[in-house]
């Protein structure tokens, strides 16, 4: 049953790889012959070339500052204590932009930022002003993943460390951080994958020279059935493979711990 299931949800995924090795370059099933034309084409033209580096980019500045406010958040809402009201609200607020839609979060950040470039800097149409709301994004997942961690953390440790004479800091560093590292690196392959991703925040906040990868496949079938775009999608999908089974062996790491 398991089995079937995980069929279902996989096979609409990985069917798009038949589709970027066809040597027709069209779209259909099954492929009439085999070639890796595409892939040369998709890592020779210097457009495509661009925006897997700006996609490249954008990650690496986002990834590290999603899992560092998404990772504080989760710390301080452990500190918080009991549920109660306000914490609720505040736990909910910070979900927001896992439960709106995308649309809705980009068009609030465009505003926002055309209010910022008013005031003279210029963050819409570059790399960082897409990686920060590309950060946006990736926040309540790590919140969401490591707060599951620190749920379970027993805090027995954390207490015998604070009464031998251990500041806060050291507390952290040396007593909760390494129980809660798996996690916290699982937070940040999914807030790095929420980046890599997302097309509807660079549409909005990027321009031409900060276009991603998927903004360049956006824009690439939005008019004709271009081969290449389904090679850039293969390249998608064996990311998003790498980074879901190092995510799942972490995972293990965690239940293990």
């Amino acid at each position: 049953m398991v089995g079937w299931v995980a069929a279902f949800v996989v096979m609409p995924v990985l069917i798009a790889l038949p589709f970027s090795v066809d040597a027709s370059g069209l779209l259909q099933f099954p492929p009439h012959g085999v070639t890796f034309h595409w892939y040369r084409e998709l890592l020779g033209d210097p457009s495509w070339r661009r925006s897997i580096i700006n996609s490249l980019k954008v990650g690496a500045l986002a990834t590290p500052l999603a899992t560092c406010l998404g990772a504080a958040l989760a710390l301080g809402f452990r500190m918080a204590g009991q549920r109660n009201f306000g914490r609720s609200a505040l736990y909910g607020m910070a979900m927001f932009p896992l439960v709106m839609p995308v649309l809705v979060v980009a068009l609030a950040l465009a505003y926002g930022y055309s209010v910022v470039n008013g005031a003279g800097l210029h963050v819409l149409g570059t790399v960082p002003g897409v990686a920060l709301g590309q950060a946006f994004l990736g926040v309540p997942v790590v919140l969401a993943i490591v707060g599951a961690a620190l749920a379970h953390l027993d805090r027995t440790t954390e207490s015998a460390a604070a009464t031998l004479g251990a500041g806060p800091m050291k507390v952290f560093f040396r007593v909760t951080y390494p129980q809660i590292r798996p996690a916290v690196l699982v937070a940040a392959l999914f807030a790095f994958l929420t980046s890599f991703n997302d097309v509807i925040i660079p549409i909005f906040l990027g321009g031409y020279a900060s276009q991603t990868l998927a903004q360049k496949i956006w824009q690439s079938i939005s008019y004709q059935v271009d081969p290449v775009a389904a090679a850039a999608s293969g390249l998608f999908i064996v990311v998003a493979i790498v980074a879901v089974s190092a995510g799942g062996w972490l995972g293990g790491t965690v239940t293990q711990r």
